[in-house]
């Protein structure tokens, strides 16, 4: 039985006009680069174990502003290894699906 509390994301847009996105799967040891995720091609991280699933901007040189990434909610139903790329989310009933609609930060 799932908690309440374990759900995840799948990034499904990034803004890269002004640096790139970078995921962790372990607490910021490693990083590696998001590329340009899409509904059909997002980047997913688990929320457990907490604290190891990490997402990071880094900025061009001389780059002060804003940048956003957008994301979904991702149940957990499907069980893929946090940080896999290529998921398909543009195909899931956002009411009863693996994923929710998008939301942006």
């Amino acid at each position: 039985d799932m908690s309440m509390h374990e759900f995840g994301i799948a990034i499904v847009m990034v803004d890269l006009s002004n640096g790139r996105w970078e995921v962790s799967t372990d607490a910021g040891l490693n990083w590696t680069d998001a590329g340009e995720p899409t509904p059909e091609a997002a980047v997913v991280l688990r929320s457990r174990p907490t604290g190891d699933n990490r997402v990071h901007f880094f900025p061009n040189r001389d780059f002060h502003g804003t940048t956003f990434l957008t994301y979904k909610l991702w149940d957990l139903n499907m069980t893929w290894p946090s940080g896999t790329a290529g998921v398909d989310t543009s195909s899931t009933d956002p009411v009863t699906g693996t994923f929710s609609e998008d939301a942006t930060q």
